[in-house]
C-alpha cells in the first residue's frame, strides 16, 4: 500500500563534528566544512521523527523502505548485510553517527501506539490485521485470539472468531506488536475535521445498542409467527446489553468464568445420566425402542429407538441439557443482571435449589435422582392447561425461546433449529426410559409395561406434552427449511474456473497444479524409501480377490506374490551399511532405534500424502470420518481396499453416517486411477510390512496389527479425524492457495461436479449419476443442502459396480490424471463445441450460413488455450521430476567414484 508522505528528516542528513551539538537537528542547507554528508536513500533507509506519538522529544525511528518496518540501531549493518548492500568505512561511521545524533529507537524500547485514528507511519508497511472488538487488542495472526478471548473477554456473549474485527495495521519491527492506523488519514494533519467527524460521530453509528421491532408483520418469518418467540422476549431483547444477559443464561462456565459448580461437575453429572440410559437402552429388548418411538404401538412395522453409540455426539446432545439446567439455576439468583424469570412451580424451585448445593458436594447415587426429577419436571411433566392459560406458563416453552435468540437480537431460522428440536425427543425419550426403570418395580420388573405407562402420557397423539410440542414445531420448521430459497452459498464465475463459497474463492487451475504437485513428491518419496526395491515388485498372473469374504486378516495384498520375499525392504535395508538399521556386535542384533523412527517417520509423511492423494484423486471425496478409517485388509469391519481381474485397485466407502437412520450398511466404490493405483500397490506390497515389523519392534503387537489393517497410520495408530482435517486445511492452502476446512471443500466437491458434469438431468443424461452417492449422498442432496441419505442399494451388481467405475473414470478426467487423456473441459464448454459442431454439419453445401449468434470465437480458442497451458504445467511438473532424477543419479555416480 502506498502511503502519502508526511514530514519527516531530510533524506540528506548533515551530521555535526564531535564538538557540535549533537542533540540539535542541522539544517540541510547547511554548507559548513564542519558537516560531513551521508545520502541515507542509497542505503534504502528513513528516518522518521515519530511526532504522532505526543512526546517531547519526539523519538525517531530508523526505517527499511524496502522491508517497510523499523531497523534496530545496533542491527543497521547486519541488516544491509542482508541486502547485499555495500558499506564504506566513512559511510558507517557517518551512519553509525546519524544513528546517534537522532536517538533512533531500539527494538526493546517501550513505544505507546498511536491513537487508532491516526494516519499510517511514513515508509511503515500497511497489512492487513484484526483487532479485538472488546479492547485494543491487534494481531496479525487470527489464532492469538483464542487465548486472548478466553483470559479476558470470558464473560462476554460469542466467540473470539465473532469479535474480530479486520483492520488496517503497523508494526515498528518485525514480529513486535503491531497497532491499528486509518490509511484514508494519511497525509491530514493532527485534527483535522475529517479526524474529528469519525472520532465523535461514525463510531456511534456501529455502536447502537438498540434493536428495533418490526415494524411489519411482514418482517416476521412464517416459523416465528408460528412460536411467537419474539412475542414472549420483547421487553428482553430491544437492546443488546439486554440480548447479552438473557443469552447469559445459557453460557456456560468456564474455568476462570461462572459458577464452577455449573461448570464441570454438571457435565460430567448429564454424561453419567446419558451415558447410564445408553446401557440400560442397548439391554432392553427391540420392543421397548419400538415403544419409545411410537406409543401406543399400531403397527409391526414401526421404528426403533436409535442411541448414540459415540460418546462425542453423546455430550454434544446433552450440551442442550447443560445449558438449559445451567439457566434455570442461575435465574434464581437474584444478582443476576437478567430481570427474566421462568414460571417455576415450588417443587421445580426446591429441585433447582437442591441440585445447586448437591453440585458441591461429592458425587453420590442421590445427584442423579435430584437431577433427573428436575429433568422430568422440564421434559415430561406438562401443566394443565385451560381456557385462560398461556403455554407461557411451561418452563419447557421459556426455554424453546430463549434456546431460539442470536446474540443480534434476531431469532435462528427455521433450518437453525430443526437439529435442537431433535436433541430434545432424544432426551425426552431418555428421561422416559431413565423414569421406567426407576419404576419397574411398580410392573412387576415388566420393563415394556413401565415404559409404556410413562410413555403413554408423554408420546401418544394428541397428548399435551413437550414432546407433542417438539414434534409439531419441527415438523413446520422442516417444511419452511425444505421449501423456502435462500441466498446462494457457492457463486462459479463465468469461465467456471473459479468457485467462490462464502467468499473463499477456489481455483480449479491451482487445485489440478496442486495435485500434480503432490504426485511427483509422492513419487519421489517413494523412490527414495523403497532404496530401488520397487522394481522387483513383479506383475502376478492372476490375482483372486475375493470381495465378498469377510474373514478377519483377508486382503488383495495377500493373494498374489508381488514381490518373493514380503520383507523384501527390511533384507535391502539391513544388508545395506549405509542404512545403519542395525547394530550388531559379536552376532548381536540390535536394532538402532534412531534410525528406525527416522524411516518410520519418512512412512508417517508419505502415509499423509498418499491419504491426501487419494482422498482427491480416487473419486467424490467422503467424509473425513469415514475416510480415516479405511482398512486395506478385514478387521471387526470389512475392508476397504479391492483388487479387481484387471489388478486395478478400488476405494470402497462402507460406512456413512446415516447407516443407522437407513438400517442397512454401504458399499460405495471408486475405481482408482493407474498412477494411484501403482503407489498403493508399491506401499502396501513393499514398505508397509516393513513398517509393520519395524513399528512391532518400537511399539508393541498391538500397534503392529493396526498397521496390518489399517490403511491411514501415524505413531503407532490410526490417523485421527481431527488431525486429518489439519492435513486437508494445510494442503488446500500450501498446494492451492485457499483456506477452506473440509465441510468447505465438500461443498465445493459437489459444484465441481455440477460445473463438469452437469446437474441431476444432465448426469443421467449421461450415465454418471452415481457421483452423489460416491461422496455418500443422494444425488438430490447435491441440489438441496446435505439432505438424509436414502435409498442405498443392499447389494452391488456388476452393471452397477461398472457405473460407479464410469464415475470414477470421469473424475480421473476432472482431476487431471486419466492415462492419455487431457483435463476435462466443462460442461458450458463441451456444450458448446457439440453445439458448434452440429451446426456446421447442417450447413446446407450451396448457401453456407453464418455461425450462430451464441457462438464465440474467442471462447473457442481460450477454451484450446487453457487446454494448452494445462498441458505445458503437466509437462513443466514432469520435467522437473525428471531432471531432479536425474542430477540424483549424477551425483551418486560421482560420488561413488
Amino acid at each position: 500500500m502506498v502511503v502519502p508522505e508526511l514530514p519527516t528528516i531530510q533524506d540528506q542528513v548533515l551530521v555535526q563534528s564531535s564538538s557540535s551539538n549533537s542533540n540539535k537537528p542541522i539544517n540541510a542547507t547547511s554548507t559548513s566544512n564542519n558537516h560531513h554528508t551521508v545520502n541515507l536513500e542509497k542505503f534504502g533507509l528513513k528516518i522518521v521523527a515519530l511526532n504522532m506519538l505526543g512526546i517531547q522529544p519526539s523519538p525517531h525511528l530508523l526505517i527499511c523502505v524496502d522491508c517497510g518496518c523499523g531497523v534496530p540501531p545496533k542491527s543497521t549493518f547486519d541488516h544491509l548485510k542482508f541486502h547485499n548492500i555495500g558499506i564504506t568505512f566513512e559511510d558507517k561511521s557517518k551512519l553509525g553517527e546519524v544513528l546517534v545524533d537522532f536517538k533512533c529507537v531500539d527494538h526493546k524500547a517501550i513505544l505507546p501506539i498511536p491513537q487508532p485514528l491516526s494516519g499510517p507511519i511514513q515508509h511503515l508497511k500497511v497489512f492487513n490485521a484484526w483487532k479485538c472488538a472488546l479492547c485494543n487488542f491487534c494481531s496479525a495472526s487470527p489464532g492469538s485470539f483464542k487465548p486472548h478471548f478466553a483470559s479476558l473477554h470470558s464473560t462476554k456473549l460469542g466467540s473470539h472468531a465473532s469479535n474480530m474485527v479486520s483492520i488496517s495495521a503497523q508494526q515498528y519491527f518485525r514480529n513486535a506488536y503491531c497497532f491499528q492506523v486509518t490509511p484514508s488519514l494519511a497525509g491530514l494533519k493532527h485534527g483535522n475535521p475529517y479526524q474529528l467527524y469519525l472520532k465523535n460521530f461514525k463510531p456511534t453509528l456501529t455502536t447502537i445498542d438498540f434493536f428495533p421491532p418490526p415494524t411489519s408483520v411482514n418482517e416476521i418469518n412464517p416459523f416465528l409467527r408460528l412460536t411467537q418467540w419474539h412475542e414472549h422476549l420483547k421487553d428482553f431483547i430491544d437492546t443488546r446489553p439486554k440480548v447479552e444477559a438473557l443469552l447469559s443464561l445459557l453460557k456456560l462456565p468456564t474455568s476462570i468464568q461462572g459458577n464452577p459448580a455449573l461448570g464441570k461437575p454438571l457435565q460430567y453429572l448429564i454424561d453419567n445420566y446419558l451415558q447410564t440410559i445408553r446401557i440400560q437402552a442397548n439391554s432392553t429388548t427391540l420392543g421397548v425402542r419400538c415403544l419409545l418411538m411410537e406409543c401406543p404401538r399400531t403397527s409391526q412395522h414401526g421404528e426403533f429407538w436409535q442411541v448414540l453409540a459415540n460418546d462425542q455426539s453423546l455430550r454434544d446432545y446433552g450440551r442442550l441439557l447443560h445449558q438449559w439446567i445451567h439457566a434455570l439455576i442461575t435465574s434464581l439468583d437474584s444478582q443476576h443482571s437478567t430481570h427474566y424469570s421462568f414460571p417455576f412451580s415450588e417443587e421445580q424451585k426446591e429441585l433447582a435449589e437442591k441440585l445447586k448445593l448437591l453440585l458441591i458436594s461429592t458425587p453420590g447415587d442421590n445427584h442423579l435422582l435430584v437431577f433427573h426429577e428436575l429433568v422430568k419436571s422440564i421434559l415430561l411433566i406438562h401443566p394443565t392447561e385451560s381456557a385462560h392459560c398461556s403455554k407461557w406458563k411451561s418452563i419447557f416453552e421459556c426455554l424453546l425461546a430463549i434456546s431460539g435468540l442470536k446474540e443480534d437480537g434476531n431469532f435462528k431460522q427455521p433450518r437453525e433449529v430443526t437439529q435442537m428440536f431433535a436433541q430434545i425427543a432424544y432426551l425426552i425419550r431418555s428421561s422416559i426410559l431413565y423414569e421406567a426403570t426407576m419404576n419397574i418395580d411398580r410392573f412387576d420388573g415388566n420393563l415394556y409395561r413401565a415404559v409404556e405407562n410413562v410413555a403413554m402420557s408423554n408420546l401418544q397423539p394428541g397428548a399435551n406434552s413437550p414432546y407433542n410440542s417438539c414434534m409439531d414445531y419441527q415438523r413446520f420448521a422442516s417444511a419452511v427449511a425444505m421449501n423456502s430459497h435462500t441466498a446462494p452459498t457457492t457463486r462459479v464465475n463465468a469461465d467456471n474456473d473459479r468457485i467462490t463459497y462464502q467468499g473463499k474463492v477456489f481455483s480449479i487451475k491451482a487445485w489440478r497444479s496442486g495435485l500434480q504437485q503432490l504426485a511427483s513428491e509422492i513419487k519421489q518419496e517413494l523412490a527414495a524409501l523403497t532404496l530401488g526395491q520397487d522394481q522387483l515388485i513383479q506383475k502376478p498372473g492372476q490375482i483372486e480377490d475375493d470381495w465378498s469374504n469377510e474373514t478377519r486378516g483377508y486382503s488383495w495384498v495377500n493373494q498374489g506374490n508381488f514381490v518373493d520375499d514380503k520383507l523384501q525392504l527390511l533384507k535391502a535395508m539391513l544388508l545395506d551399511p549405509s542404512s545403519k538399521l542395525a547394530i550388531i556386535e559379536n552376532e548381536d542384533f540390535q536394532f538402532n532405534a534412531t534410525q528406525v523412527w527416522k524411516f518410520l517417520h519418512a512412512c508417517d509423511v508419505l502415509t499423509e500424502k498418499l491419504a491426501l492423494f487419494t482422498l482427491f484423486t480416487a473419486g467424490a471425496s467422503p467424509r473425513m470420518t469415514e475416510f480415516v478409517e479405511h482398512k486395506y485388509a478385514n478387521s471387526t469391519r470389512g475392508r476397504n481396499l479391492f483388487m479387481d481381474e484387471d489388478q486395478q485397485l478400488w476405494i470402497v466407502n462402507r460406512r456413512t453416517k446415516v447407516e443407522t437412520q437407513t438400517k442397512r450398511e454401504t458399499f460405495l466404490p471408486k475405481k482408482c486411477h493407474p498412477l494411484l493405483t501403482t503407489f498403493l500397490i508399491k506401499y502396501f506390497t513393499l514398505i508397509r510390512p516393513t513398517e509393520c515389523a519395524l513399528v512391532d519392534y518400537i511399539k508393541g503387537p498391538q500397534a503392529a496389527i493396526i498397521y496390518s489393517e489399517y490403511m491411514w497410520v501415524k505413531g503407532g495408530t490410526h490417523l485421527s479425524e481431527t488431525y486429518f482435517y489439519s492435513l486437508m486445511e494445510n494442503f488446500l492452502d500450501k498446494y492451492c492457495n485457499v483456506k477452506m476446512n473440509s465441510r468447505d471443500y465438500r461443498q465445493v466437491h459437489v459444484e465441481i461436479g455440477r460445473i463438469f458434469l452437469g446437474s441431476e438431468a444432465e448426469i443421467d443424461e449421461e450415465q454418471v449419476d452415481v457421483l452423489a452417492e460416491q461422496a455418500g449422498h443422494s444425488s438430490k442432496m447435491a441440489q438441496l443442502n446435505y439432505a438424509s441419505e436414502v435409498g442405498h442399494l443392499p447389494c452391488m451388481s456388476s452393471d452397477l459396480l461398472l457405473r460407479y467405475g464410469r464415475i470414477s473414470e470421469a473424475w480421473w478426467e476432472i482431476t487431471g490424471f486419466k492415462p492419455n487423456t487431457p483435463p476435462m473441459l466443462t460442461l458450458k464448454e463441451r456444450r458448446l463445441i457439440k453445439q458448434t459442431v452440429n451446426n456446421a454439419h447442417h450447413v446446407p453445401k450451396a448457401a453456407p450460413s453464418p455461425l450462430p449468434l451464441s457462438f464465440n470465437p474467442t471462447t473457442l480458442i481460450q477454451t484450446f488455450t487453457a487446454i494448452v497451458k494445462e498441458e505445458m504445467q503437466n509437462f513443466k511438473t514432469e520435467i522437473k521430476a525428471a531432471i531432479h532424477d536425474e542430477v540424483q543419479l549424477a551425483m551418486a555416480e560421482v560420488l561413488t567414484l
